[in-house]
């Protein structure tokens, strides 16, 4: 324990994400280990004082990162973006694949299950570590290099005004040149403090990103859209928030994922320029 908001947690079962196998395949060798791990089920053990929801015994599903869970991100979702929160396994926090892991925020991160520790039983995935759920039968695209290469509209959209149809049209340039590989063209969409929050909460900044496009380590294959808001109540800066079907390969391993947008824009002269991006699912 170290300070009033945290929450020890024993750890009872540890999932294996995807991102948890890229350091094994193309990652960067580092000099020294990490914690890894993201997410995992277990019980409380210890609580600070300032931990109102939970109590030693509680059994809790632990998300894939940490949070206050009351700020502005957060309130929209955005978990993955909060300034009082972070990853697990880095800057002192510990990771999920353990024997305990102390939770920096667990009022607004963990989740209590009205259920006993012996309802935990180990799962294996047969055939790999994904899990679909019933009913989940999205049609798959078969492997190949004929992938279309464009991004769809949905069927609707909202009325435009002028900012609104300029935001637009900047957003689908954005994702055509992710989709084209188009490094050049993204260089000059994208702010020069630009960053990528990814699913995983990393963020990255813009020349990391791009040369990890370059280098074939993000492969964008096509991205459908599903749905399209735009914020433009700010004086020159407007929010758009976008849900997409994304076929992509990362680090080698290919995969569809429903993903949320947030895209955040602004005007210089009459040009959309884009601040910052963060995906997470839907």
């Amino acid at each position: 324990m170290q300070q009033p908001t945290d929450a020890v947690v024993r750890i009872v079962l540890s999932c294996v994400c995807g991102s948890d196998l890229w350091p094994y395949k193309s990652l960067a060798r580092t000099d020294n280990p990490r914690h890894m791990g993201h997410e995992f089920l277990g019980v409380v053990e210890e609580v600070g004082s300032e931990v109102r929801t939970l109590k030693p015994g509680d059994v809790v599903v632990v998300p894939f990162v940490w949070a206050d869970n009351t700020c502005l991100y957060c309130r929209e979702g955005l978990q993955t973006s909060c300034p009082h929160g972070g990853q697990w396994g880095v800057n002192g926090v510990d990771g999920g694949q353990g024997q305990a892991a102390r939770d920096p925020q667990a009022n607004g991160t963990l989740v209590k299950m009205h259920v006993g520790e012996d309802r935990l039983r180990p799962h294996r995935q047969p055939g790999g570590h994904h899990r679909r759920l019933p009913g989940d039968e999205r049609p798959r695209r078969p492997e190949g290099t004929g992938t279309p290469v464009t991004a769809r509209k949905p069927n609707t959209e909202p009325a435009a005004t002028t900012d609104h149809a300029g935001v637009v049209s900047a957003y689908r340039t954005y994702l055509q040149a992710i989709i084209d590989g188009d490094t050049a063209a993204l260089d000059a969409l994208l702010d020069d403090e630009f960053t990528l929050t990814h699913m995983t909460g990393y963020v990255q900044p813009k020349a990391e990103w791009l040369s990890q496009i370059r280098a074939g380590q993000f492969v964008y294959h096509s991205i459908e859209e599903k749905g399209l808001d735009v914020d433009t109540g700010g004086a020159g800066a407007v929010r758009l928030a976008g849900r997409t079907l994304t076929d992509a390969t990362v680090y080698g391993t290919r995969a569809e994922w429903r993903l949320r947008l947030i895209v955040d824009f602004a005007r210089h002269d009459d040009t959309w320029t884009v601040l910052r991006a963060v995906a997470t699912t839907w």
